[in-house]
């Protein structure tokens, strides 16, 4: 009998998965800053600025940086850099970030298997993301990798969200891999 509970992680379930994600993201993409307007409240100014006044450190990681909602919220002088794995969502950013006139490096890359070297990064910064990363635990591991040692609480800020008990609790659990992490349902 097989269990009602979803086990993520797995090879197939992990790559059909990101598949999905990725050809969701894609389509979203153009119209995806009206949906977070609709669905993110009269708050979202509110929770970023203060989520973000926790962020330390001139070198910041954004994971799933989207089309770049984030960026106004950072502090002045940080080097930030964002990864997404949807090349429509880095345009929309990489478009944002012009207009703004905020310097950003860009990369099309999979949190799951980051290409950066251990150690770079004083915070990392994912917000909503690990909703839709296929493997939390495998992601969070590689978020732990890139930070610098000595992690403080404040030195990642993960912002996890699931829409049942069971996915919350996995997001949970997975967050207590990186030092920090904060979940909210």
């Amino acid at each position: 009998m097989r269990s009602s509970v979803r086990r993520w992680g797995t090879m197939e379930d992990s790559s059909s998965s990101a598949k999905r994600v990725k050809d969701r993201y894609a389509r979203a993409a153009a119209f995806y800053d009206l949906l977070e307007n609709r669905t993110a409240g009269s708050n979202e100014a509110s929770w970023r600025r203060v989520a973000w006044s926790r962020a330390e450190g001139s070198n910041v990681l954004e994971v799933g940086v989207g089309t770049g909602r984030n960026f106004p919220y950072y502090p002045a002088g940080a080097q930030i850099t964002g990864i997404d794995f949807s090349e429509n969502m880095l345009r929309r950013a990489r478009d944002k970030a012009a207009e703004q006139g905020i310097h950003v490096r860009l990369s099309l890359m999979d949190i799951q298997s980051m290409e950066f070297a251990d150690d770079t990064f004083d915070t990392v910064v994912g917000t909503f993301v690990f909703c839709t990363v296929p493997d939390p635990v495998r992601g969070l591991s590689e978020v732990r990798r890139v930070l610098k040692p000595g992690g403080k609480p404040k030195n990642c800020l993960a912002i996890l969200c699931g829409s049942s008990p069971a996915h919350s609790a996995e997001r949970r659990e997975a967050g207590k891999e990186v030092s920090g992490a904060v979940a909210l349902d």
